[in-house]
Order: C-alpha cells, then structure tokens, then sequence
C-alpha cells in the first residue's frame, strides 16, 4: 500500500532519518513500519513522528487580522497534510546492512510487506510468542536459542511493559516444558 512521497526537509533526507508526505487517503500512525525503495536493496524504516500542517496558519499575523473565520473565506482544508518523520532500521537485500547512502526526494513511500519484517527482525515461526507488531498484525515469535544464547536484558522507559514481557516470556517458555 503506497503511503506517500519522500521530501526533503531541514538536513534531511540522510542516511538515519527523512520525512515524507502522506497521501490524504492512507492512515498512517506512529510504529508504522515502512518500505523505501533505494539503489542497495529496500530500506526498511519506522514512523517516529507525525505532524499536521497547513500553510494558511503559518502567519499568526495573518489569522489574527481577520474578523470571521478563516475557514469561510480560503479553502484551508486543501493545504492541511501530514509530515512523517522515518528512522531508517536498515536495508534488505541479500544480507541485512545499514544504510550508507540516503533516500531520494521524490520516492514512493509504502507499507512494509510482512515477509520484509520477518527478514529484518529474524522472527521464528515455532519460537516464543511474545505478542504482535500492533500497527501490521504480525505475530513476534522469537527463537528460544537466539534469546537466550548469552545474556538477556529488557530494556525500556517506565510503564513500556517490562514488567508484562517478562510474565509473557517466562509464562511461553512455562508452557514448552
């Protein structure tokens, strides 16, 4: 599903980050994953940050100068879009690697394909379910001997559910025996 077009904004696109347009039409949310097409294979990214924006309403001057709505007199709805701000996971080809050299201005941005999040997070059909991608419905099964081969740390901030992914964690590897 084709999302929107990359732009170029401030000192981006760059090899970490680049925002693009969204089509009026698609809805787009934070967590979203998505797919970029680039010269070294697929660039693979998530949405990190999603801001409104209007032309008519960038002039404070402006609005405040008129006595009725603005609304009534200039289409502004029309100008309303929203910017997406992408963090760059990496990119696919035959191997997974970092991406070295920026997104073009003017790519087609579209919905990261299933098979493409299992590649790049390596999930195991037969291993421990933790749960689901919310935003692409896909289950998180990771593999046992991979978790657990060294060390294993949860990290997050406070109330992310660490708490929770460890109760799923130890209540999966409970039920394997």
């Amino acid at each position: 599903m084709e999302l929107g077009t990359v732009v170029c904004r401030e000192e981006t696109p760059n090899t970490s980050t680049f925002y693009f347009v969204a089509d009026k039409e698609v809805k787009v949310k934070v967590g979203l994953f998505i797919q970029v097409k680039v010269k070294q294979g697929l660039l693979i990214g998530r949405i990190e940050e999603i801001t409104k924006t209007n032309r008519y309403f960038m002039q404070p001057e402006t609005i405040s100068n008129y006595e009725t709505s603005i609304n009534s007199n200039f289409p502004t709805d029309k100008w309303e879009f929203l910017l997406c701000k992408v963090y760059c996971l990496g990119i696919l080809d035959k191997i997974i690697k970092r991406a070295n050299y920026p997104v073009s201005p003017g790519e087609l941005v579209y919905m990261a394909e299933d098979e493409h999040l299992k590649k790049l997070f390596k999930f195991d059909e037969r291993g421990l379910h933790l749960g689901e991608i919310e935003a692409h419905h896909l289950k998180v099964n990771l593999n046992m001997n991979r978790v657990f081969q060294k060390h294993l740390a949860i990290l997050a901030l406070s109330g992310a559910g660490k708490s929770y992914a460890t109760c799923v964690l130890m209540e999966e590897l409970l039920n394997r025996g």
